[in-house]
């Protein structure tokens, strides 16, 4: 199972070496959260739905962010909104399976639509 993560870029290098470890960081305590987990995104739309809307507002604007894409298989989920994962437990650097940009993930997104199109086209002929 794949699921994405948001981070700033000052958080991204110590991800990468250490892995996503669960804690209540400042975003999930604004929030009024109460155990320590470590929050996902289902799938790449759903991701983008949230930095263009409330999750982009919790950042400020000079943040870099990175979005990490994440094998989970294997990880227990829960979910208290559809549009959300949540993972209580380590996760290790080893099941980061690519990295992004703000800039690169929306290419990757316009990609796989193109992609989506062409396979349709492939399917109707």
């Amino acid at each position: 199972m794949i699921a994405y993560h948001v981070t700033t870029l000052d958080n991204y290098n110590s991800i990468f070496k250490n892995g996503l470890i669960p804690n209540i960081g400042p975003r999930s305590e604004s929030f009024g959260e109460l155990i320590p987990r470590i929050y996902l995104f289902p799938d790449k739309t759903t991701c983008y739905d949230a930095l263009s809307g409330w999750l982009g507002d919790e950042f400020d604007e000079d943040d870099e962010l990175m979005i990490l894409q994440l094998d989970i298989k294997g990880f227990k989920t829960t979910s208290d909104v559809d549009y959300e994962l949540a993972i209580s437990e380590f996760i290790p650097a080893n099941r980061i399976l690519n990295t992004y940009n703000e800039l690169e993930f929306v290419e990757s997104i316009k990609n796989d639509e193109k992609q989506q199109k062409k396979n349709r086209i492939k399917i109707n002929i």
